[in-house]
């Protein structure tokens, strides 16, 4: 009888281990599950300032677009102007040299 004694004595020591252990693991299954909720929502928090982001990225890319093609319409304007000046100015100045 020795022998089934130890063995209950042993078997409920396991069962109180097993049951100690069960609880420490359901714990740590709720602090986990919480974690995760925060990482899920700091997840989500984190895709809608992304998704924000490129569309003000885009919204800003549109408007530079158009911005260096205004620019670009202009400087060529500017530059024809420039360029019919200078050729004015040679003018005036063949004339001016006949005619001093």
């Amino acid at each position: 009888f020795d022998w089934c004694d130890d063995m209950a004595r042993n078997a409920g020591f396991e069962i109180k281990t097993a049951e100690a252990k069960k609880e420490k693991l359901e714990s740590q299954i709720g602090e986990l599950t919480s974690s995760i909720m925060v990482s899920t929502s700091k997840i989500e928090e984190l895709a809608a300032a992304i998704a924000a982001d490129d569309a003000e990225l885009k919204d800003a890319t549109t408007v530079r677009k158009k911005e260096a093609a205004d620019f670009a319409k202009n400087e060529a304007e500017l530059m024809d102007v420039v360029e019919t000046l200078e050729r004015a100015i040679t003018i005036i100045s063949k004339e001016m040299a006949k005619n001093p």
